[in-house]
């Protein structure tokens, strides 16, 4: 069966399959083409027969142990509860980026030596979410019983199991990161993680996978751009599971690919 899936994919429909966790989502990004799943899907309803399959414009691709409903009223609030995030009270739709927050990652990391598999080790995210405070007990527990069913017999990876952990990025005020690039003070790799972070939320992959160089004044200013239009995105107002359907949601989308399209150009040029 692992030939029709890829690691992460196996995963994380086995965890649903088990009960581990109730559902499972592949996003759609905004402004990207959306994803063909049709192979994917094929396979799900072969080998995770069981599973009930859904696919949304906005939200992407769910799947879920159980019979859920999503439709143009559903909410990221509602999608969170679909997907078993542990909450601190706080709602997703109420966390202020722009304030102290708490991301979380859950990895696992496979062994394949001695395998067919190119490469010998690869660390692979199978649970991500933020919080407005920490709630690191709750993401514990998720992982233990995460553990429990991945190091089974019946999972077909156990054996190739060699670490499961959880990763927490304590992410400060959006003005931390700014006087930071403002004042040409040393970013540290978990600032860089967490700049990147930004900036894979709202813009284009090309330029969140970009490897911005910290001593060049033209990638602070595009990277300082970024963190502003970030954090006054007006976009907000209008976020839900018809963004990007109607003409001013087009717009606003269409722009912004538009003026990350140039910011890529010019970052391309000045790579020193």
């Amino acid at each position: 069966m692992d030939i029709h899936f890829a690691p992460e994919e196996y995963l994380s429909l086995y965890l649903v399959k088990t009960g581990a966790r109730p559902a499972y989502k592949l996003e759609n990004r905004a402004g990207e083409e959306k994803p063909n799943y049709k192979e994917l899907i094929s396979n799900i309803k072969k080998y995770f027969s069981s599973l009930y399959i859904y696919l949304d414009d906005f939200f992407g691709l769910i799947i879920s142990k159980n019979k859920i409903t999503i439709d143009k009223y559903t909410t990221s609030d509602y999608m969170g509860k679909i997907l078993g995030y542990p909450r601190d009270g706080i709602p997703y739709s109420k966390i202020d980026f722009n304030k102290h927050h708490y991301g979380y990652n859950i990895n696992v990391v496979l062994n394949f030596e001695n395998s067919n598999i190119k490469c010998d080790e690869i660390d692979i995210n199978i649970f991500a979410m933020v919080s407005q405070t920490q709630i690191i007990d709750k993401i514990e527990h998720l992982m233990m019983t995460f553990s429990e069913k991945l190091l089974s017999s019946e999972c077909i990876y156990h054996n190739n199991i060699r670490k499961i952990y959880i990763k927490v990025y304590e992410t400060y005020p959006m003005e931390y990161y700014l006087n930071k690039l403002i004042n040409k003070q040393q970013i540290t790799t978990e600032d860089n993680f967490i700049i990147k972070n930004f900036i894979w939320n709202i813009y284009t992959d090309e330029l969140s996978k970009f490897n911005f160089n910290y001593d060049n004044d033209i990638h602070i200013g595009v990277l300082i751009t970024l963190l502003l239009h970030y954090k006054w995105d007006i976009a907000k107002i209008f976020y839900g599971p018809k963004y990007g359907e109607d003409i001013v949601t087009k717009n606003i989308q269409q722009k912004r690919i538009q003026m990350c399209n140039e910011l890529y150009k010019l970052l391309k040029s000045n790579i020193h």
